[in-house]
């Protein structure tokens, strides 16, 4: 089973410290917990967004048969997290055995996962409008609020010390990933599983052979459009 990214924050770095509680009030604070609570609505869409990158390679298959749909993403999950070695910094353990191809099934269907990547950038590009765009407009307005807040030079250096490596440090944490997960189109996807397969698999000959056939097979539009080419 496919396993999004786990994200450990410091709960110390979430909150105004309290060298600061004394200067940061009224305004900035009220525009800092806005943003706190903004983050945090991001951050579980962002999640829901990247479990369902997590599982980019189990929805190359139909789920219309059901047998079919399991064993494949069986075989992707033994394929994706199949590790060369376990413990890379110990010398004396042997490299892991490849895997075996006659245990492997793979079904792709390039007009199933392209609709599933229509409806993922659907919901991808509603998260860039809607939450993260308000997030970004919530760090400017902690900006605007400590800049007209009257503080002393030295407060405000003190502030944008701790904003700036603490706290937004700590959100860097998920913003950094969030173009990240843009979902690959079929021919980068299918190449992705190519090369994990020759790397990863005892005699991976015949198996790449009717992966890459099934990844090609024509498209009925496709055989209405070329008719006889195809």
């Amino acid at each position: 089973m496919a396993i999004g990214k786990t994200y450990i924050f410091d709960s110390t770095k979430l909150a105004i410290p309290i060298h600061l509680r004394t200067v940061i009030t009224g305004e900035p604070a009220a525009a800092f917990n806005h943003c706190r609570h903004v983050a945090s609505r991001a951050f579980r869409m962002l999640k829901r967004i990247e479990q369902c990158y997590a599982h980019r390679y189990t929805v190359m298959c139909s789920t219309t048969d059901r047998k079919k749909y399991r064993d494949h993403g069986t075989s992707m999950d033994r394929i994706m997290f199949w590790k060369e070695d376990h413990k890379p910094r110990n010398p004396t353990l042997a490299p892991s055995a490849k895997i075996p191809a006659e245990i492997l099934a793979l079904y792709p269907d390039r007009r199933v996962y392209e609709e599933f990547v229509r409806r993922y950038n659907r919901t991808f590009a509603d998260f860039i409008r809607g939450p993260y765009c308000l997030w970004r407009e919530s760090v400017r307005a902690v900006d605007r609020a400590v800049a007209r807040s009257g503080l002393s030079e030295m407060d405000q250096q003190e502030w944008k010390r701790w904003w700036q490596k603490a706290f937004l440090g700590e959100m860097s944490k998920w913003e950094d990933d969030v173009y990240r997960l843009v979902l690959p189109k079929w021919e980068v996807i299918v190449g992705e599983v190519c090369r994990a397969i020759r790397r990863r698999v005892e005699y991976p000959g015949a198996l790449l052979e009717e992966f890459w056939a099934a990844a090609w097979r024509p498209l009925e539009e496709d055989r209405v459009r070329y008719g006889s080419f195809v």
